[in-house]
């Protein structure tokens, strides 16, 4: 049964403690290695996660092994969990809640904000230091100190919990996608690039992909996603974004529309572009996870999105349903 790293014996190894297994410690501080600097070898085994596609049985590896990159920790299939989840409930068993002035304030904050206002609610419980950060027609948002703990409530006005299409038309979110496009500063990747690219990876990588691609010319699968044109474009758009700088794919543009234009022969491209998938448009449907990818990157760097520093942060919508709770510090 493993231990908890409290009460694990000396000669247990670290990757065998509870934290380890639920991922929470990794071994030696090993972090998630980003999916562009991992080694063609890493990747050439595994065949587990695409970006932007969900799988509930990842090929390769069912029971989260290699959960520190893969993107499967704690895999509802990985039978190992009972094990592990054995001794966490037996030592939460034994433990004794608290029972403190700042313990049952804070039970009855997160009781009463689905039914009280938080301009109201702030003013009534902050024991120190109450604040309005914001006060917008669609957002009100206010600060305050209950107790030791930072206490943020946010009433977005705008928004619906019922309504999941009120999210994307919310102000909020209309800046803040304006923000991260304007520092991309950088549109779609254009079809003829993604063509352009994925004739090179075909040219270069023919042994994997040439029998297989030349297969289903004659009988092309219906679902795109399952296609080798479909692995051949996800590489290139891959590439394209995380493996190039912006000049290199400025070059690639350029490259490409020549290839494009020009009489010379070329063998890869003209097959690719004559077995293209009409749903590769580049429309709204035609989703580029790479792309989302590096902007979203682009943009917690740049401080696109406020950041919320409090102890204790809850989001209600209009009718003051709770959309986002997050508690810490607590222990």
């Amino acid at each position: 049964m493993p231990y908890s790293e409290a009460n694990a014996p000396d000669h247990i190894p670290e990757g065998e403690l509870v934290e380890a297994l639920l991922s929470e410690k990794r071994p030696g501080g090993i972090g998630t290695v980003p999916l562009q600097d991992l080694t063609p070898e890493q990747r050439a085994i595994t065949n587990l996660v695409k970006l932007g596609e969900r799988n509930d049985r990842i090929k390769g590896d069912p029971y989260g092994v290699l959960a520190k990159w893969s993107g499967n920790v704690a895999h509802p299939e990985d039978v190992r969990m009972l094990g592990v989840l054995g001794p966490v409930c037996e030592e939460l068993a034994m433990l004794e809640q608290r029972d403190t002035e700042e313990i049952r304030a804070i039970q009855t904050l997160l009781q009463r904000i689905p039914i009280t206002e938080p301009d109201a609610l702030g003013k009534e419980m902050a024991t120190d230091d109450f604040e309005v950060v914001r006060d917008l027609p669609e957002e009100l948002v206010v600060r305050f100190l209950l107790h030791s703990k930072t206490v943020r409530l946010m009433h977005a006005k705008d928004l619906d919990k019922g309504d999941t299409k009120t999210y994307d038309r919310a102000t909020r979110a209309k800046v803040a996608k304006r923000k991260e496009e304007a520092l991309l500063d950088e549109g779609k990747m254009p079809i003829a690039t993604q063509q352009y690219l994925m004739a090179h990876i075909l040219a270069e990588r023919k042994n994997e992909f040439g029998a297989r691609f030349n297969a289903e010319k004659d009988a092309r699968p219906m679902d795109h996603r399952k296609s080798v044109l479909g692995e051949l474009r996800s590489l290139a758009r891959e590439m394209y974004w995380l493996d190039l700088s912006q000049t290199e794919r400025a070059d690639a543009r350029k490259e490409a529309d020549r290839m494009h234009q020009s009489l010379e022969p070329h063998d890869e491209l003209a097959a690719i572009r004559s077995c293209w998938y009409s749903a590769w448009s580049n429309a709204g449907k035609d989703v580029d996870p790479f792309r989302n990818y590096l902007k979203d990157q682009t943009a917690a760097k740049s401080r696109v999105w406020e950041f919320v520093e409090e102890d204790i942060f809850v989001a209600v919508d209009k009718n003051l349903n709770v959309v986002f709770c997050n508690v810490e510090n607590i222990v």
